[in-house]
């Protein structure tokens, strides 16, 4: 909506009849763009709660100051059509509207329920009794009257519960009253008065219904045509005739005036006078001397007549051309207001088209004539006719026909037009008298006020931006213009732009501009003596900037601040003036980053400050000589300033220094300043809702103490004791044409004068008072999730409209919503801000600004208060809390209901807790039981996995003996097969173990199920034997092949054969049958032993669950058997069932699955033959005989098994043995042996440490290490790996498994120490621009075998040695010695290294290096023999041909004829 202020002449405060002066008025225009249903407003009311409702041509319209909400009734609900052209509302006792539509029908509109109601509704408005309404009029009990068109009439009863009733004076009771209702009255006793065509009808107070009787009941009585007076009612008639109604003798008289006109109004005038009104004439009618004379007559005659609040008559003359009053307190009848009319019939208002005088007039809601002449743009009110209400601009917008009005309280007046929307207009505070110099454009600068001050005359000196320095006396006359001769002149001369003006105390004006600052001096009346002050010492001279303020200290010093050049002192010379600034005489001090100063400002303690944008300076003026000068700087680095853009600065009469900053609000010393202390500020802001704005400009005080503080948006009227601040709003007179720094000035007259960008205002502090209205606060809107809530929808909170609830309940899933809220200050509601907040939800108020709305989320269900208060238009905060109460329902779960389940089930939750408790006790205690047990046996397990070491592998080496007799071989093999029965009852424990943690994995590989089998069964048919049971595997499975873990499945198949055999007698059958059903796989293991009971088959595969009752040999086992099976089958994603009938035996059936897709996840891929040797190929691995013996460290705790180890090997190796890893490491390290055998479980440091020392010493990390333990379980074996183990071999283990693997591993290295030499010595090149390559093939030698791992450090000794070597080839006396000295090793690293990476002792290495350097030599062809023994560092020729013919199998000169036979 756009608002237009305006400045007009003169003020009345109220709206009274006696205007002395004019209004200042500004105005406003809503339309359909602003929200209005439609633009032809025709009635206004004013509701209860204080919205206004505006009736159009389509609908009713509601408005909060803010915002429209429209209104239309629905035919469809109201089952009848009816019409949205609103004519008339009034409002009932009940705040509901009765509207009257342009068809005559009336609807009631409840705005509580935003509902429609006809009345008289469709049922009893049909047919031939239609009722039609052609006025709605409201007596003073509140009774609405229906005035029929012709058809009598209805009055509407309402009692006090709201229910309407209408009483009927229409069908039957029309023929007895008259068809034609004119008008209703109701006298001072209650009695209503219908006049009509056929006289008059009363109803009494109790509805009771009678006919008064007149002389001529034919007689015509006219609508107005009755009045009350003190013991009579007076009643107008036809034929010049008034009916006197006598009240006590309930009886009318008749009296006959001298006229014969029909009397068509009366009216009281006073206790005994009436003014009679007929066509033309006019009578004073005196009551109580039965006396009437003429007063006058209108020519052309009357056509309304009406009486205003004032009591004067006013007259219509017939055609519209004039208008008549009398005045009843002068007894005159006014002459003729000539004016054009034509009206549509409505007594409370008229509308005047143009015409004539392009004038035009209406009538208010108070019977106010309103008279608008276009010729002198004056409105008048009342009876004056001279002294225009408030004048008429150009620019306020008034309608060009107004057709009704309203007045509210607070002097706003809303105007109407049949097409131009609605009008508001404000009457505005007069304090503030507005000047500008030129009229010009709102986009014009040239009026803009760049400086001002007041002199030692009174006179106010201003400076413009149109370069004009203009002179005004006390009056605010113009004086007139500054000239640059420095004449006063009348007509305008332009002096220049000036931005900073003073006087000092010796009467010298002094001015500011850019780059430039002038003195003048007064030579006479009207004429000043100008002087430019400029220095002739070019580092004196002044700064290209300009000056923003200029200050007298009470030196008499004159101080300028500017802006881009900071602070300059001025002083007077002989021959002119000198500037001291920062680039001279202040450089040493002043603070380097201070240059836009703007402000300056001594205090009573002789302080100057001087404010700026980077901060603020403080220095004393007691000094003798610039150098001296003292300069402290703050900011809000160094004090409590919020912002350091600092623009004016001032000391209030209390001595208090005050600080405007633009950008942080208002400061306030709070304590006396003293120099070399840092300064406390108080700050007062918006952000701690302290003070209306943060870009203040300037500040100064009045005669009273009160500081008045220019923003850039306002004004603000701020009282330093009570430290509360009121911004002067739009509604007191002061537009917002934006101010500006330095701008306010308090005259000697006790006026304030403040300067804007379009001219200047003046007032008088004491005339600026804020009124006490304060404006009621009404909700405008609920919504949840930001969708409206209309009353009455399904699930809607509000049965009414949120304005008349006291509380909102909302279910669990509402907990979003919002509150829509407006102060109804119709002045200016865009000034009007806001706070709120929720009680039992905030603490503080949320201070919102002009934004009317409150939204709350996820809301935890209870019972708020949602309370919010308000300023007026002025900026000034009341405690007019508006509360409503917000209840947010819990859902099921949170209600006492659903606490008292929650109690329920925790005390069952705690029975059962408590239950569970033991019962989970007693399964850890099981639990723990069965980990200790199982512990226990996987402790002895590997505790007997040594001893039997020492028993199988000896029991091995004499078995494979020939010389032993049978019998003994017999006996021995009975012991070698139960040490590996024992064995594999320990592997079962460690597999059960396993399966117990989780970490047991399936190597699978495809098998043939029958081959498989048949091999495990082989291992029973001795068994079988011994026991005379009949054994059988019966094969049908046709060579089907199946994926599984072959170790794990023979696990199986052991158990179950086992426990067979275990529980069948001799003579009885064991057999094994294998077929293929449905692509399955299926095993079954079927005895004739004794059986089981049923009951015992659920429990048969659970752990340590032993059926010793059923053994043969009355033994237990350990129980774990048959559950490892079970374990080890759903591992494979397979099933085992078992079937048994007691003393006929029992069949054990495993179903396996086809395919692989079912394993992926649980399984490790392993190709179907082992990479590793197979102790059979220990008997192929041939050693190669050497003169030496290897050198083999064994490392063992046990000293029987390295007694036993060192007995086996030290046939083939030099063993040294130590009994723990650091007693192995500190032989690793003296010895350096070739290869080391340890175990991992040892005391003090075991295996996997000792393999990580070695791995980290230079020395020894190229020595093959094989580690032996008793862990089986594959994460111990990869670990082993990481670290660096070059193999692992558990326990039990086969001697000549582990012969095998040493002997590999030695002929390994060997091979590759071999080729690792050939590719050396292949790619020697002695030239030194090949190096890189050489360096490429000794770090990635092309070596196939992944066994054999060189480490960086080596490579980077074997690359040294090389290299020396090279540089050294033909030095005949080249030693070891020489070598490990330049290599800073001993010679036994040396020796260790190179025969460990090459095969080669370092003397034999560097022969190697000499002799591959020759055959290259040889191959250039370029030397002969004698000069190549030379340069590879041998002086005797036939050693030289010994050794390359023992390397490369010819003579030197043999091989260079091969050489030459191959080109």
């Amino acid at each position: 909506m756009k608002r237009i202020f305006l400045e007009i002449i003169s003020i009345l405060l109220f709206w009274t009849w006696v205007a002395e002066a004019q209004i200042p008025v500004f105005t406003e225009k809503y339309s359909v763009l602003s929200g209005l249903s439609q633009d032809a407003i025709l009635d206004i009311k004013k509701d209860e709660s204080g919205f206004i409702w505006f009736a159009s041509r389509d609908g009713l319209s509601r408005f909060d100051g803010n915002s429209f909400m429209n209104f239309k009734a629905n035919s469809k609900e109201l089952e009848r059509s009816v019409s949205n052209q609103f004519h008339s509302i009034i409002t009932d006792q009940n705040g509901c509207f009765w509207i009257l539509n342009d068809i005559g029908q009336v609807l009631r509109f409840d705005p509580k329920t935003e509902r429609f109601e006809l009345y008289p509704s469709a049922e009893e408005n049909r047919g031939d009794s239609y009722f039609s309404t052609k006025e709605l009029v409201q007596l003073p009990d509140g009774k609405i009257w229906m005035i029929g068109d012709g058809n009598g009439a209805i009055r509407v009863d309402i009692d006090e519960s709201g229910i309407v009733s209408l009483l009927f004076l229409c069908g039957n009771a029309q023929q007895r009253i008259g068809s034609k209702v004119s008008s209703v009255f109701q006298d001072l006793d209650g009695q209503t008065w219908i006049l009509t065509d056929r006289g008059v009808a009363m109803i009494g107070q109790d509805s009771t219904f009678s006919m008064v009787s007149l002389e001529d009941s034919a007689l015509c009585v006219h609508a107005g045509g009755m009045v009350e007076m003190e013991r009579e009612m007076l009643l107008a008639a036809s034929e010049g005739r008034i009916y006197r109604y006598n009240k006590s003798q309930r009886r009318f008289t008749l009296f006959q005036t001298p006229s014969m006109q029909d009397l068509k109004r009366i009216f009281r005038l006073d206790s005994e006078y009436c003014l009679v009104v007929g066509e033309t004439e006019l009578w004073i009618f005196n009551s109580e001397q039965s006396e009437i004379t003429l007063k006058g007559t209108i020519k052309g005659g009357i056509e309304l007549a009406w009486q205003d609040v004032n009591g004067d008559v006013w007259l219509k003359h017939e055609g519209g051309l004039n208008y008549s009053c009398y005045y009843s307190d002068k007894n005159v009848l006014s002459q003729p207001y000539t004016f054009r009319f034509s009206g549509d019939g409505l007594v409370s208002m008229e509308k005047f088209s143009r015409g004539g005088k392009w004038s035009f007039s209406f009538v208010d809601e108070r019977n106010v004539l309103w008279r608008i002449p276009d010729k002198n743009s004056q409105w008048y009110a009342g009876k004056s006719s001279n002294k225009p209400y408030f004048s008429k601009s150009d620019k306020i917008i008034f309608p060009p026909v107004v057709h009704a009005s309203y007045m509210d309280t607070m002097g706003v007046y809303w105007l109407t037009s049949h097409s131009d929307g609605v009008i508001k207009c404000v009457s505005t505070n007069t304090s503030f008298k507005f000047s500008q110099n030129e009229v010009s454009s709102i986009y014009s600068d040239k009026n803009e006020v760049l400086s001002m001050m007041e002199d030692d005359n009174q006179i106010l000196w201003e400076a413009s931006n149109d370069g004009y320095v203009r002179l005004f006396d006390k009056q605010d006359n113009l004086v007139g213009y500054l000239s640059p001769t420095g004449k006063i002149t009348s007509q305008g001369v332009r002096f220049g732009l000036i931005t900073a003006m003073t006087q000092s105390r010796d009467g010298t004006l002094w001015l500011g501009g850019e780059n430039q600052l002038f003195s003048l001096e007064r030579k006479g009346v009207g004429e000043y003596h100008i002087t430019k002050c400029r220095s002739f010492e070019e580092e004196y001279e002044m700064t290209n900037s300009r000056i923003r303020e200029i200050l007298e200290d009470g030196k008499g010093r004159i101080w300028l601040a500017t802006d881009g050049a900071g602070l300059h002192l001025l002083q007077k010379q002989d021959n002119g003036y000198r500037f001291i600034h920062k680039e001279n005489l202040f450089r040493d001090n002043y603070p380097p980053i201070v240059d836009h100063t703007k402000t300056l400002y001594e205090d009573r303690n002789q302080n100057i400050w001087v404010g700026s944008s980077e901060g603020l300076i403080v220095f004393s003026s007691e000094f003798s000589s610039p150098e001296e000068i003292r300069f402290f700087f703050y900011n809000t680095e160094n004090a409590n300033l919020t912002n350091s853009n600092i623009s004016d600065i001032y000391e209030d009469r209390n001595g208090v220094l005050w600080f405007a900053s633009f950008g942080g609000g208002l400061f306030k010393l709070s304590k006396e300043y003293t120099l070399f202390e840092t300064p406390e500020f108080t700050s007062y802001s918006s952000q701690n809702n302290q003070f209306p704005s943060d870009l203040v400009l300037d500040i100064i005080d009045d005669d009273n103490g009160i500081l008045w503080i220019v923003t850039e948006e306002t004004i603000v009227k701020f009282d330093s004791e009570s430290q509360k601040g009121d911004a002067v709003s739009p509604v007191m007179g002061l537009e917002r044409f934006g101010f500006l720094e330095h701008s306010i000035l308090f005259r000697k007259s006790g006026r304030m004068v403040v300067g804007t960008r379009m001219g200047r205002y003046q007032f008088l502090p004491n005339e600026v008072v804020h009124t006490d209205f304060c404006p009621k606060i009404v909700f405008t809107g609920f919504s949840l999730y930001n969708k409206d809530v209309k009353v009455g929808e399904k699930d809607a909170p509000l049965k009414q409209t949120i304005n008349y609830e006291n509380e909102v309940v909302l279910q669990p899933n509402q907990d979003v919503f919002s509150i829509n809220y407006s102060a109804l200050d119709y002045r200016h509601p865009d000034e009007v801000n806001y706070s709120y907040k929720l009680d039992n939800f905030e603490e503080n108020w949320n201070f919102v600004g002009n934004s009317r709305t409150a939204t709350y989320t996820n809301l935890p269900h209870g019972e708020y208060y949602f309370r919010v208060r308000s300023t007026n238009s002025e900026g000034v905060w009341f405690e007019n809390d508006r509360v409503i109460k917000v209840v947010v329902l819990p859902t099921f779960w949170q209600t006492g209901w659903a606490y008292l389940l929650y109690f329920v089930l925790l005390i069952c939750a705690v029975a059962i807790a408590v239950y569970l408790y033991r019962l989970r006790t007693k399964m850890e205690w099981d639990k723990e039981m069965s980990a200790s047990k199982l512990q226990f046996f996987t402790d002895i397990s590997h505790e007997l996995r040594t001893p039997l070491t020492l028993i199988g592998a000896p029991l091995e080496r004499v078995l494979n003996e020939e010389e032993i007799s049978d019998e003994v071989r017999k006996q021995l093999e009975v012991v070698n097969t139960n040490a590996n029965r024992m064995l594999r009852m320990m592997n079962q424990i460690l597999d059960f173990r396993k399966l117990q943690n989780n970490k047991m994995q399936l190597k699978v590989e495809r098998n043939n199920l029958g081959e498989f089998i048949s091999a495990c069964a082989s291992n029973f048919l001795k068994l079988a034997e011994n026991r005379n049971i009949h054994f059988s595997v019966n094969d049908n499975s046709a060579g089907a092949t199946f994926w599984f873990d072959k170790d794990k499945m023979d696990t199986v198949m052991f158990n179950l054969l086992s426990n067979a055999f275990k529980f069948t007698e001799s003579g009885k059958s064991v057999a094994v049958n294998l077929y293929v059903n449905e692509g399955k796989g299926i095993i079954e293991v079927k005895d004739e032993g004794c059986g089981m009971q049923k009951d015992k088959l659920p429990m048969i595969f659970d752990r340590y669950v032993t059926l010793k009752d059923y053994s043969l040999t009355k033994q237990s086992g350990t129980g774990i058997g048959l559950s490892l099976v079970k374990e080890i089958v759903e591992l494979h994603k397979a099933d085992i069932t078992v079937s048994s009938e007691e003393g006929k035996g029992s069949c054990f059936t495993i179903t396996l699955q086809p395919g692989y897709e079912h394993l992926e996840a649980f399984v490790i891929w392993t190709e179907p033959e082992s990479a590793e040797p197979q102790e059979e190929d220990a008997k192929e691995i041939v050693n190669e005989d050497k003169s030496e013996k290897t050198t083999l460290l064994i490392v063992e705790d046990n000293s029987e098994m390295r007694e036993f180890l060192r007995t086996v090997l030290c046939k083939k190796f030099q063993i040294f043995e130590a009994k723990d890893g650091q007693e192995g490491y500190k032989i690793a390290q003296r010895e350096v042996p070739e290869f080391i055998l340890t175990d991992i479980m040892m005391p003090v440091m075991d295996g996997i440490e000792l393999t990580r020392k070695i791995r980290s010493d230079e020395e020894l990390s190229h020595i093959p290490i094989i580690l032996l333990t008793a862990k089986t379980d594959i994460e111990s074996k990869v670990d082993c790996m990481k670290i660096g183990a070059t193999d692992y071999i558990t326990k039990p283990f086969s001697m000549p498994y582990l012969e095998a693997r040493i002997n590999n591993i030695l002929q390994e290295r060997l091979k590759w120490q071999e080729k690792y030499r050939k590719e050396l010595f292949k790619n020697i090149n002695f030239a030194p621009e090949n190096n890189d390559k050489q360096n490429e093939a000794l770090e990635s030698p092309a070596i196939e075998e992944e066994t054999i791992v060189v480490e960086t450090k080596d490579q980077e000794l074997l690359r040294r040695f090389l290299e020396y070597v090279q540089a050294h080839i033909d030095n005949s006396e080249l030693s070891v010695e020489e070598v490990q000295n330049e290599l800073k090793v001993s010679r036994w690293h040396l020796l260790s290294k190179v025969k460990g990476l090459v095969g080669l002792t370092p003397t034999e290495f560097i022969r190697e290096t000499r002799l591959a350097h020759a055959a290259k030599l040889i191959e250039e062809g370029e030397n002969n023999m004698t000069q190549i023994t030379y340069m590879i560092g041998m002086t005797d020729s036939r050693y030289f041909s010994r050794c390359f013919k023992q390397k490369y199998g010819v003579t030197p000169t043999e091989y260079k004829e091969k050489v030459k036979n191959k080109k």
